[in-house]
């Protein structure tokens, strides 16, 4: 991930037991939380540390580090905690020598939260690069999201168009094994013809998407 503006940079632990009250957290929220050895936040990304504009979806990103003691993520307290934060959410999840990072885009309308698609990468080395050049908040964001699905926004695209895409990817990309699948066990010529003619479809808008 990046290396965020050491203004952004901060030491605040948090108390797990305080943590699960204020989330209700249930039997088996607790039961997976005791995975968790340490947690904190470690960078509040907001129009003060960074001089940056915020949005009313991006107007400040909290990236809060857990470690574990084995690579059981906690993923049901992670989406608990994060409902409850009024913030766009980065979680820094780490194991050993290897990390992952998780960031759920949330909608606020009207005092209400809503929680919408979640992303999340594979367990990578714990290096960091230099955050590109950006002239607000949300574009901060974006670039998270990008490290996280590995799709580029268009020019101004909205988050949440950009997720409509990923969607979008994801069904294309699934019908399209179903026929590579098909294809492989057709044994009529005309009908693997034609099944490779609606592979070659399918192919051409998954580009069209990306």
């Amino acid at each position: 991930m990046f290396q965020f503006p050491s203004k952004t940079v901060v030491e605040q632990n948090f108390k797990l037991n305080d943590l699960l009250k204020l989330i209700n957290a249930d039997k088996a929220v607790r039961t997976e939380a005791k995975n968790i050895q340490k947690i904190q936040m470690i960078n509040a990304i907001s129009e003060v540390t960074t001089g940056l504009k915020s949005s009313n979806d991006v107007n400040e990103i909290y990236v809060i580090k857990i470690d574990l003691l084995s690579p059981d993520v906690p993923r049901n307290f992670i989406r608990l905690l994060d409902k409850t934060i009024k913030f766009q959410v980065l979680f820094e999840v780490l194991s050993e020598d290897k990390v992952k990072y998780i960031s759920t885009f949330k909608i606020f309308r009207n005092d209400k939260t809503t929680q919408t698609k979640t992303f999340e990468s594979e367990w990578r080395d714990c290096n960091k690069k230099e955050l590109p050049l950006v002239t607000n908040l949300e574009e901060i964001y974006k670039c998270i999201l990008e490290e996280l699905y590995n799709l580029k926004f268009r020019q101004d695209e909205e988050i949440g168009k950009w997720i409509e895409r990923t969607n979008r990817l994801e069904n294309l990309e699934k019908e399209f094994k179903k026929y590579e699948k098909l294809i492989k066990t057709e044994i009529q010529p005309r009908k693997a013809f034609e099944l490779n003619e609606h592979l070659r479809e399918i192919y051409k808008k998954i580009q069209e998407e990306k």
